[in-house]
């Protein structure tokens, strides 16, 4: 589950095991967007119970446009 999402990082919850410096990838399925952001690596910088905080370290264009456009959108929102 993605909670807090930036265009440079996340907080998410997961049951896998994560430790803090370990490197992920994600698909981000966002809403009203036909192709997913494909984040290529995103390192863990904190840990606390299933919670851990993600900065996104390498991510195509596409997806850095779709995060823009989803985070302007839910910005927007909620002004």
């Amino acid at each position: 589950m993605v909670y807090d999402l930036s265009i440079r990082g996340a907080r998410v919850s997961t049951e896998a095991e994560i430790r803090l410096g370990d490197e992920v990838t994600l698909s981000l399925r966002l809403p009203k967007q036909i192709n997913p952001a494909d984040i290529a690596v995103a390192t863990v910088q904190w840990a606390k119970d299933q919670f851990f905080g993600l900065v996104f370290t390498e991510l195509s264009p596409a997806a850095q446009n779709r995060l823009k456009k989803y985070v302007a959108i839910v910005s927007a929102t909620a002004a």
